[in-house]
C-alpha cells in the first residue's frame, strides 16, 4: 500500500489530489484505490481502504507499507481484524521501536542475502539479515528484517553507509 500525489490534478479549492492504493504483488493489479481527504493524510484512510478488499483476498496476505503506517492500530487491524501479516518500515516516527530494533545483536546475525547494483554514477551493496524475536513494541511482530545499504560513487573507494532501520514483520 502506498499513497501518492496525482500530478497536475487539483481540487476545486486549488489543493492537490492524493490517492492511496493497494496493489496485489502476484499480478500487479490494483486491489483498492481511494482518494485521501483534502485536510488529512493516509493514516485515517488505511482501514477503510482495506475494508473494500474481500476477506479471502486479505487473509494470510502480507501487507507491506511505508513508515507512515508504522502504527500499532494498523498492525492490530491487519493481524486481529483481517487475518493478514504486515511488513512495515520503521523510522523515527516510532522512536522507542526504532531504538529497540537498533539494539538487536546484528553483528551475530548472518547475512541471508547480498545484492549489488550500478546506476546513476553509483555502485551499491545491500545486505539482508533476519532475526526472530519476542517482546517487540509492536502487536504480534515476530521477525525483524534489516537491509543495510552502502553506496559509493563509481571511481572512488569511499563507501557511504545509508542509514537503515530494521523492520518488524
Amino acid at each position: 500500500m502506498d499513497g501518492t500525489c496525482l500530478r497536475g490534478a487539483v481540487r476545486d479549492d486549488g489543493s492537490r489530489v492524493f490517492v492511496m492504493t493497494a496493489v496485489r504483488h502476484d499480478d500487479t493489479l490494483t486491489a483498492a484505490l481511494g482518494q485521501i481527504g483534502a485536510k488529512t493524510n493516509e493514516i485515517p484512510d488505511f482501514a477503510p481502504l482495506l475494508d473494500t478488499i474481500d476477506d479471502t483476498d486479505l487473509a494470510d496476505a502480507v501487507v507491506a507499507v511505508d513508515a507512515l503506517h508504522a502504527q500499532k492500530d494498523h498492525a492490530r487491524y491487519l493481524v486481529e481484524d483481517r487475518g493478514a501479516h504486515y511488513l512495515l518500515s520503521v523510522k523515527n516516527n516510532q522512536p522507542n521501536l526504532a531504538r529497540q530494533l537498533k539494539k538487536l545483536p546484528w553483528n551475530q546475525v548472518p547475512v541471508l542475502g547480498k545484492s549489488r547494483d550500478r546506476g546513476h554514477g553509483r555502485e551499491g551493496v545491500r545486505e539482508v539479515k533476519v532475526v526472530t524475536v519476542n517482546g517487540l513494541l509492536f502487536p504480534r511482530a515476530r521477525q525483524v528484517v534489516r537491509i543495510h545499504r552502502k553506496r559509493r560513487r563509481i571511481g572512488t573507494r569511499k563507501c557511504r553507509p545509508r542509514p537503515s532501520t530494521p523492520s518488524p514483520t
